[in-house]
C-alpha cells in the first residue's frame, strides 16, 4: 500500500517546521552533536523522498524520469529551506545541508525502490 499525499505534505511540513524553529546551541556545538544534526538531515529528506516515491510510484512515466522527478524535488525542497534559515536571525544557510539534504534524498529513493523490490 502507498502512502497518501497527506502523508507526503505532514512529512513536508514536519521538515519545514524542524528546519525553521530556533536550535539551542545549534550544530557548531559538540562533534557528536554535529553528527546528530546531519544525520537528522538525512533522515528528514530520506522519509520524504520515499513517501513521496512511494506516493507517485504508479504513474505512466517511465521509472527513471519520475526518480529524477522526486529527487529535484526534495533536494530543491531541502536548497529552498536553506535560503529560509539564511533569511532568518536563528538559522544559517549551509552548502554542506544542501548536500546532506540531497544525500537524504537518495537515501530515500534507495529505500522505496528496495521496498518496491520486497514487494511492498
Amino acid at each position: 500500500r502507498r502512502p497518501g499525499w497527506g502523508v507526503v505534505a505532514t512529512v513536508a511540513g514536519l521538515v519545514l517546521v524542524a528546519s525553521l524553529v530556533p536550535v539551542p546551541g545549534g550544530p557548531a556545538g559538540s562533534s557528536g552533536g554535529r553528527v546528530l544534526f546531519a544525520l537528522a538531515h538525512v533522515l528528514g529528506y530520506g522519509l520524504l523522498a520515499g513517501t513521496l516515491a512511494l506516493a507517485v510510484r504508479r504513474t505512466p512515466h517511465p521509472r527513471w524520469q519520475v526518480t529524477l522527478a522526486v529527487f529535484v524535488a526534495v533536494a530543491g525542497y531541502g536548497a529552498a529551506i536553506e535560503g529560509l534559515q539564511g533569511l532568518s536571525s536563528h538559522r544559517t544557510f549551509s552548502h554542506a545541508d544542501i548536500a546532506l539534504n540531497a544525500l537524504g534524498a537518495v537515501v530515500g529513493l534507495t529505500c522505496a525502490w528496495l521496498w518496491e523490490r520486497a514487494g511492498g
